[in-house]
């Protein structure tokens, strides 16, 4: 389990008939947890499947020691909202949703043309009226829409929540420890989120690992950015 400033990553496994990625890595805070999983609760937004900050979820080690859900168990009183958008227009999207946080928005997370967006404690009303003028100048169109109560059954529509415990990934031997290459510091990719995502990499696929120590650092960055965003920092 990697972790970065006490959090802990854990994978969201979909239905196969889903016709998408297999899953999704999202950071989370333990709640009631031991060695073997427990209780979490996130700390970011989930762009595959209707899950918001603060919602808590039960997960367990699976058969690569990575912590997979298992259950939604409290989903936060946030209404979610996902908006499309141009991608040349993110520059502003990214500007208007910070206001949104004026009009009680609490987090944003954009990635390939949408931008999930929670509001806790609003009504549907409240929500509209502060998405209206972005939506009205067609700078965004609202895509979806789920009420704190909605959002459960419909994640539990698309995760698959039986624990996998096949092994996948054959440990990989590698001396790499991405925290001490300074190669994503000097582009803009030290952040510990992305470093904890580069480490797992390195001990589940030989390939990557084997493109790192030659110092083939793009290869293991087109990786990440085929399953979540990444930005660079400057």
């Amino acid at each position: 389990m990697s972790s970065a400033q006490g959090k802990v990553k854990l994978r969201l496994r979909f239905k196969e008939e889903g016709g998408g990625p297999a899953g999704e890595s999202l950071w989370a805070e333990p709640v009631a947890a031991h060695s073997g999983g427990g209780t979490y609760r996130l700390a970011n937004h989930a762009f595959l499947a209707p899950l918001v900050v603060g919602d808590l979820v039960e997960a367990r080690l699976d058969g690569d020691s990575i912590l997979q859900v298992v259950d939604v168990l409290e989903p936060a009183d946030a209404v979610l909202t996902v908006v499309s958008f141009d991608r040349d227009e993110g520059d502003r999207v990214c500007s208007v949703a910070d206001g949104w946080r004026d009009h009680g928005a609490q987090w944003s997370e954009g990635h390939g043309g949408l931008l999930c967006t929670s509001w806790p404690g609003m009504s549907t009303t409240d929500v509209l009226t502060a998405l209206t003028p972005a939506a009205a100048s067609g700078l965004v169109t609202l895509v979806e829409l789920l009420l704190a109560d909605e959002r459960a059954p419909a994640a539990r529509e698309c995760l698959d929540l039986a624990l996998d415990t096949r092994q996948h990934f054959p440990p990989v031997a590698t001396s790499y420890w991405a925290p001490d290459d300074p190669w994503w510091a000097e582009h803009g990719l030290g952040d510990p989120d992305v470093l904890a995502s580069v480490q797992i990499l390195a001990a589940q696929d030989q390939r990557l690992a084997r493109a790192l120590e030659a110092g083939r650092h793009e290869e293991v960055v087109r990786e990440l950015e085929r399953t979540r965003p990444i930005e660079r920092d400057g």
